[in-house]
């Protein structure tokens, strides 16, 4: 009977460890997303931006918490006025969704956005890209579609 008890609190302990340790498992992973964009000066509409203006851009969306982390890396192009994620596929300029407030925050912070948006901006980052502009290119300096990190 002993064995039994103990055979049976191993199992359910067991079963409990691998379910907590199962990698991406978290109860808000589907409002959460991590992106990237490679920013290039050529996918700027119409353009294009600076010659060799490139970069990259890492998102992390939370719309449960309303909540966009970024981080910004750039080459080819001055210090950037502005940063945002805009709805519109490639080829395409579109409304602002996300404000990165970089002449606040610089190239790296958090900033809060409306949870729907957040939600769709996860759900489908291709429709969505990043566009950075500088005092030089107020229309943009460099631009990328989003796409799901990995």
């Amino acid at each position: 009977m002993r064995v039994r008890v103990t055979l049976a609190l191993v199992l359910v302990l067991s079963a409990l460890t691998t379910v907590a340790e199962a990698p991406g498992v978290r109860a808000d992973s589907s409002d959460e997303a991590r992106l990237t964009a490679a920013l290039s000066a050529k996918e700027i509409v119409p353009g294009p931006g600076p010659e060799g203006g490139s970069g990259t851009a890492v998102i992390q969306t939370d719309a449960d918490q309303k909540r966009v982390c970024y981080e910004l890396t750039y080459q080819g192009i001055s210090k950037p006025t502005s940063g945002s994620i805009r709805r519109g596929p490639a080829g395409t300029n579109g409304p602002v969704e996300v404000d990165f407030n970089v002449s606040r925050l610089g190239d790296k912070g958090c900033v809060t956005g409306d949870g729907p948006v957040l939600e769709a901006i996860a759900a489908h980052p291709a429709g969505h890209h990043v566009l950075l502009t500088t005092r030089e290119y107020p229309d943009g300096a460099v631009r990328g579609q989003l796409q799901r990190e990995g």
